[in-house]
Formats: structure tokens, sequence, C-alpha cells
């Protein structure tokens, strides 16, 4: 649970559903209500496919799919929680969507590999 592993970095990539106008603020929302990261840590991207760009299950049905990459060291059960809380944030952001796949993948990240430099 330490708060000094930067990170995390969240990458949305959906289609077939149009994210609600306040998606950004609420997933930051959510990372940060984890208590697990400092706020000017927290980098989110928003990735809209097109329907002629991808297949689910062989059609054109409804997807998100958040990717959240962090460094290493966090527990199971926290990371499960913060899966959990990520994915009901975005049921709530595609309510509008009669169907849609909806799935989380939690990735660590080497800390003896990873760099950070900024300005």
């Amino acid at each position: 649970n330490k708060k000094d592993n930067k990170m995390p970095h969240l990458t949305v990539e959906y289609g077939g559903v149009e994210m609600a106008q306040e998606a950004l603020p609420e997933l930051h929302r959510t990372l940060l209500n984890s208590a697990l990261f400092e706020e000017h840590d927290l980098k989110i991207r928003l990735c809209r496919y097109e329907q002629a760009d991808y297949l689910v299950g062989g059609s054109k049905q409804a997807f998100a799919h958040l990717t959240l990459r962090l460094l290493e060291g966090r527990s199971k059960n926290a990371q499960a929680e913060l899966s959990r809380a990520l994915a009901e944030t975005v049921q709530k952001l595609t309510a509008q969507a009669p169907s849609i796949q909806i799935s989380v993948d939690l990735c660590d990240m080497v800390r003896a590999t990873y760099t950070k430099t900024h300005r």
C-alpha cells in the first residue's frame, strides 16, 4: 500500500458505445479513492475505436477494456478491489448501452526496469 509507487497509467479502449462526458473525472476519482496513489501521478487515456476497427465475439458488440499499469508491490486484494471499482465506474459511465462487455486487466510493471523523468 505504498504511495511512493509512482503511477498508474490507465488506458480505456472502447467501441460501440459513447463514454459519458464525465468519464475522465470519474475514472480519476475512482483511482484517487483507492488511496493507493498520489493525485499528481494519475495518467488516464481514453482510446475510442470506430466500428470498422474491432470485433467482439465476431460482431460489433459494445466493449470497454481497461488496462491499468502500475509498479509492482500492490497486494492481490488491493488490485482486485481496484479492478472491481474500475469496472463499476465504467458500468455507470456506459449505462445507456443495452449490451456491453467490460474487462479490466491490472499489469505490474517491474520497478527495476521502469524509468520516469519529467521537467
